[in-house]
């Protein structure tokens, strides 16, 4: 058995939808290790960006 026939269904699907999350996310991991926020600010602060009125489903906006 070869190993790509040992991954789990759906392993070498993208991680992301759109290029742009991928970077988007890339960001994040960065500005994070320069220290300028904690990962529960950065959770709350993402929560209540998809939570707002208005908000588009995917994010994009």
């Amino acid at each position: 058995m070869s190993r790509r026939e040992e991954l789990p269904p759906g392993f070498d699907e993208p991680v992301f939808a759109e290029p742009w999350q991928a970077e988007a996310f890339a960001m994040t991991v960065a500005l994070h290790d320069k220290g300028l926020f904690s990962w529960s600010e950065w959770a709350q602060a993402l929560s209540s960006e998809v939570k707002r009125p208005g908000a588009a489903a995917d994010g994009h906006d």
